[in-house]
């Protein structure tokens, strides 16, 4: 999947302006969501990547567009709540959750028990530092807006927006905390 690609529709879940916005972007990959949220007036982008080749790609695209409220941090998933980063007003979960727990095993996703747990109470741990956490996930073929939907529900989030992408199976959603507008 091509980043500018699933930027497109990133951007539709995405307020107009993210002017004094904390934003978390979970599996930076070579790190464009964040710098295109710094463009959109983040006051901070900190994007969570484990692998090491990947942050250097990071490093270079943030060196290449000259924004300094970028950050990058190297660690798995499943280390975030050590990390201690504090609160966010939106998270990025784009084609990460079902990896949860995984680190770089291929699998089934959640259908696998012992990821499911581990999955599960990763959900439950973002929802409590954001009130708006955007995921990307496989689609239709998989159930997984119904997974994740009754996930975030069981969490007080409701499902604001569902985008089917056009050239993939794919769906993007965006979780909002109940109540919190």
């Amino acid at each position: 999947m091509s980043g500018e690609f699933a930027w497109n529709y990133i951007k539709q879940l995405l307020p107009e302006s993210l002017e004094g916005k904390r934003i978390l972007d979970l599996g930076s990959n070579a790190g464009l969501f964040c710098i295109r949220c710094a463009q959109m007036g983040a006051t901070e982008a900190i994007g969570v990547e484990r692998d090491p080749k990947h942050l250097k790609q990071c490093d270079f695209v943030k060196e290449y567009f000259g924004v300094s409220n970028v950050k990058f941090i190297r660690g798995n998933l499943e280390s975030l709540p050590s990390m201690n980063l504090g609160k966010f007003d939106i998270i990025l979960a784009i084609a990460v959750l079902y990896w949860v727990g995984r680190s770089g095993a291929t699998g089934k996703s959640h259908y696998d028990k012992k990821y499911r747990d581990i999955e599960l109470k990763f959900i439950q741990y973002i929802t409590t530092i954001s009130n708006a956490v955007i995921v990307r996930a496989r689609g239709k073929k998989y159930n997984d807006s119904e997974y994740y939907g009754k996930i975030f529900s069981d969490q007080g989030f409701k499902m604001d927006k569902l985008i089917k992408e056009d050239l993939s199976n794919h769906e993007m959603m965006l979780f909002k905390k109940e109540n919190n507008g």
